[in-house]
């Protein structure tokens, strides 16, 4: 997994960049990295210059000592590929930085689309609370695998909750998805934790929604963790111009676990006029 490399901000960022047309941003989730878009790009090259990256801390990126943001680094790499307009495609971590570039840089965004999306300043409902202790159980034990070396259970847990879906067994997924969600779990959980201190967009994301001009499509699968459906709720109750899909038999990653659905829905979005 090696494409190309650039001067980001003090670091060197790890990207792709293929097809030709209007400009595409993908951005994968935190428990990825940009590999995680190769079945999204034979479809999406078709009609888009698609532009994926590592985000710092993942995959082949980074993460020195400093502070920085996210939407400041997809800045300075859209201004060094000369581009000043795009979509973007982002899911879960990657939707909440894809919301923080629609707030930080709105002249830049045409459409936005989120897949169970992260959302800065978010604070989750009491109820839902509850329903977090269960998985916060299980990512500590992934966390302690990772801490002992044991990197095919960390990523087996990890999987468990963020792939499969905490209310679906492994052998319950199609084989070929879990092999491929594995391998990408694996290698991040792999990366050792670095050094930098990010920031979202200031003031959060939470209390600006409404400032979100670019159509705006959410997708959310129905078997994904408790915690995303009062997030989603929330940004179809904020963002102005908002359209929202649920994607059934799918937990935390459509674009891996039904590929072929996923792009049809997202070009369908992106190509309407």
């Amino acid at each position: 997994m090696t494409y190309k490399f650039a001067e980001v901000n003090g670091i060197n960022m790890h990207y792709d960049v293929q097809g030709e047309g209007d400009a595409l941003l993908l951005i994968h989730a935190g428990i990825a990295n940009l590999s995680m878009w190769d079945l999204q790009m034979p479809a999406f090259t078709k009609h888009f210059r698609v532009i994926r990256h590592d985000v710092r801390g993942f995959g082949e990126t980074p993460d020195p000592a400093g502070n920085y943001t996210d939407h400041e680094d997809i800045h300075t790499l859209l201004n060094l590929l000369g581009v000043e307009r795009m979509s973007i495609v982002g899911i879960s971590n990657g939707g909440r930085i894809g919301i923080d570039v629609a707030l930080a840089f709105p002249e830049m965004v045409n459409k936005l689309v989120v897949v169970a999306p992260g959302l800065g300043g978010y604070s989750p409902q009491p109820e839902v609370e509850k329903k977090l202790k269960a998985l916060g159980a299980l990512e500590s034990k992934a966390d302690e695998a990772k801490k002992r070396g044991a990197f095919d259970a960390a990523a087996e847990i990890t999987a468990q909750i963020w792939a499969y879906g905490p209310g679906r067994k492994p052998d319950q997924v199609d084989p070929e998805f879990r092999k491929r969600a594995l391998a990408v779990i694996r290698h991040t959980v792999a990366i050792p934790l670095g050094d930098g201190i990010g920031e979202i967009v200031r003031p959060p994301a939470a209390g600006r929604l409404n400032e979100i001009k670019a159509p705006t499509l959410l997708i959310i699968g129905d078997e994904d963790v408790p915690f995303m459906f009062p997030v989603a709720e929330a940004l179809e109750k904020g963002i102005p111009n908002i359209k929202r899909v649920d994607m059934k038999d799918t937990a935390h990653l459509p674009p891996m676990e039904r590929p072929e659905q996923f792009n049809q829905i997202v070009l369908d979005f992106l190509l309407e006029r």
